[in-house]
C-alpha cells in the first residue's frame, strides 16, 4: 500500500501539482491566498463562535461537535501516515509558502469541507448552499494551486469531511438524546472517557513533539466542550435572540476573551513548560481546555448575567 501511495506521489500527484504551478502567478497566488487563512484553526474559532453566540445556538453546537471531531481525525491520520508535501517529494515544486505538519489528508480541505456540509444542512437559500460547496471546492483547489498538497491529499479530505458529517445526520437524532439524559456524574465519566480514548489512539501514532500538538488541540477542547455544553443546557440557557447591537457586542466581548484565553495563557503556563513531550502537551491542553469551556459555557454565563443575551425558560 505505501508503495502504490509513494509511486503516486512522485508519478502522477506530482505531475498534476506541477501542471497548477505552470499557470500560477503572483496573481492567481493572490487571489487564492485567502483560503488558507479560511481553513486556519483562528479563522473556526471566529466562524463558530459567531454562529453559536449570536445565530443559532443549535447550530452552532453542531458545527462545533463536527469541526472538533473532523480536526482530531485529520490530525491522527496526518500522524499516522506520515506523508510529505509535494515541495518534499520532488525539487521541481516551488510552493507558495511552505507550512508545518505532514500532508495526508489535507486539513484544510477536510475541515472547510466538514464545516461547510453541515452548514449545508442548516441553510434553506440556494445561493448559501451554493458558496457553501464553492468554498470547499475551491479550498481543496487553492492547495494545489499552491503547490503544499497533493490531488490525493485533497480528495482524501474532501471525502473524510463528507463522511464525518453523513454520519453525524445519521446518528444525530441517538446522540442528543442520550445526551440531554445524561446528569452531571455521567457527563463527567463521559468527558473522561473520550478525553482517554483520544489520548490513548494519539499515542499509537507515535508523535514526536513537534506533532503531538495537532492531536492535543482538538481533544482538549472537546474535552471543554462535553461539561460545557452540559452547564450551558441544564443552567446557563441562554438565547442567541436580541438586537443587531446586542448580538454584535456579546461577540465581541466573548471572542476577545477567547483570544486572551488563547493566546494570553500561553506566556503564563510556558513558566511550568519543561518542553519535554508531557509536559508541553499538558500546558497546551490546559489552554485549550479553559478555551473550550468558555466558548461552551463561560462566554453564554457572562452574557446573561451582563444582559447582552436574556435566558431561555425551557430548557434546550
Amino acid at each position: 500500500m505505501e508503495n502504490f501511495i509513494v509511486s503516486i506521489e512522485k508519478g502522477t500527484g506530482t505531475d498534476i501539482i506541477l501542471w497548477f504551478q505552470s499557470w500560477r502567478t503572483d496573481f492567481v497566488s493572490l487571489l487564492f491566498r485567502p483560503f488558507d487563512f479560511a481553513g486556519t484553526e483562528i479563522f473556526f474559532l471566529l466562524l463558530l463562535t459567531i454562529v453559536y453566540w449570536s445565530i443559532n445556538k443549535e447550530a452552532g453546537r453542531k458545527v462545533t461537535i463536527v469541526f472538533l471531531v473532523s480536526a482530531w481525525l485529520n490530525a491522527f491520520f496526518k500522524v499516522y501516515w506520515k506523508r510529505p508535501r509535494p515541495y518534499q517529494v520532488s525539487k521541481a515544486v516551488v510552493p507558495a509558502f511552505t507550512t508545518d505538519g505532514y500532508g495526508l489528508p489535507s486539513g484544510h480541505t477536510q475541515t472547510s469541507t466538514s464545516i461547510a456540509a453541515i452548514l449545508m444542512t442548516e441553510v434553506s437559500k440556494r445561493w448559501m448552499f451554493g458558496l457553501l460547496v464553492l468554498y470547499m471546492i475551491l479550498m481543496g483547489i487553492s492547495r494545489m494551486v499552491h503547490g503544499v498538497h497533493f490531488p490525493q491529499d485533497v480528495l482524501l479530505g474532501w471525502i473524510i469531511g463528507v463522511l464525518i458529517v453523513v454520519l453525524y445526520v445519521f446518528f444525530e437524532k441517538r446522540l442528543s438524546t442520550y445526551l440531554t439524559s445524561l446528569k452531571l456524574p455521567g457527563t463527567i465519566l463521559l468527558t473522561v472517557i473520550v478525553t482517554a480514548v483520544l489520548i490513548g489512539l494519539s499515542l499509537l501514532t507515535r508523535p514526536d513533539l513537534n506533532h503531538i500538538a495537532s492531536l492535543t488541540t482538538p481533544a482538549a477542547v472537546i474535552a471543554g466542550v462535553i461539561p460545557g455544553f452540559y452547564f450551558e443546557r441544564t443552567s446557563v440557557r441562554f438565547s442567541t435572540s436580541g438586537s443587531f447591537l446586542q448580538r454584535c457586542l456579546r461577540y465581541l466581548v466573548g471572542i476577545c476573551i477567547a483570544l486572551v484565553i488563547k493566546e494570553g495563557l500561553k506566556p503564563l503556563l510556558e513558566l511550568i513548560n519543561d518542553h519535554s513531550m508531557f509536559m508541553s502537551s499538558l500546558v497546551r491542553f490546559i489552554r485549550y481546555f479553559v478555551l473550550g469551556l468558555w466558548v461552551s459555557v463561560g462566554a453564554p454565563w457572562l452574557f446573561v448575567k451582563t444582559k447582552l443575551a436574556s435566558g431561555e425558560q425551557t430548557v434546550t
